[in-house]
């Protein structure tokens, strides 16, 4: 039998162990500066506002496999798309409105892209407040089983416009999908 004394060194040493490997892990920060307002949502979602040139460079050094970008199409897609190819990463525009609530069809489909395509994700919009912060508030309801308040909180504390009241209500009232609403894959893909 080990000595007592020896006992507490091996399980303090364990403990130190364990708590430096979680200091490590998901909760490391990740650093893309050229990407404004750009955090870690999950193990496998990221979130930002509009990447400059440098910053898609950083996105792709993150390992980023799929961009979801919920900006209307403009030059500045195009480009996006075009730095992105050349970096083997996929583009998906998918638009939402900027100034009003996005319909049920749209965030379906949105959330299925977050749920069913290769990771990481990178969704955004122009600044990464409004738009991206309604849908990442959705999926936190619907992946994470957040509760609604505290989706809307995080997307305020992310810069979501208080004038933005059509997406608030939409996350206060946002409901998860069933099932049946998201394709069958959407529901294996938890990390």
């Amino acid at each position: 039998m080990m000595p007592f004394r020896a006992r507490v060194i091996r399980a303090s040493l364990g403990l130190v162990v364990l708590v430096s490997a979680g200091l490590a892990g998901p909760s490391a920060q990740i650093s893309a500066p050229h990407v404004r307002n750009f955090d870690r949502v999950d193990g496998r979602i990221y979130r930002s506002g509009e990447p400059s040139g440098p910053g898609l460079s950083e996105i792709g050094a993150l390992g980023v496999k799929t961009v979801i970008d919920l900006r209307e199409p403009s030059a500045a897609t195009q480009f996006e798309k075009e730095q992105l190819d050349k970096l083997h990463v996929k583009y998906i525009n998918l638009p939402l409105p900027e100034l009003s609530a996005p319909t049920q069809a749209q965030m379906t489909k949105v959330l299925n892209l977050m749920l069913t395509e290769s990771g990481p994700i990178l969704v955004h919009c122009r600044r990464g407040k409004d738009r991206t912060g309604t849908v990442v508030a959705c999926y936190r309801i619907q992946h994470d089983g957040w509760d609604n308040e505290r989706a809307l909180e995080e997307a305020r504390q992310h810069g979501m416009s208080t004038l933005e009241r059509g997406m608030r209500h939409y996350i206060l009232h946002f409901t998860p999908l069933t099932l049946q609403t998201l394709q069958p894959t959407a529901s294996v893909a938890k990390p």
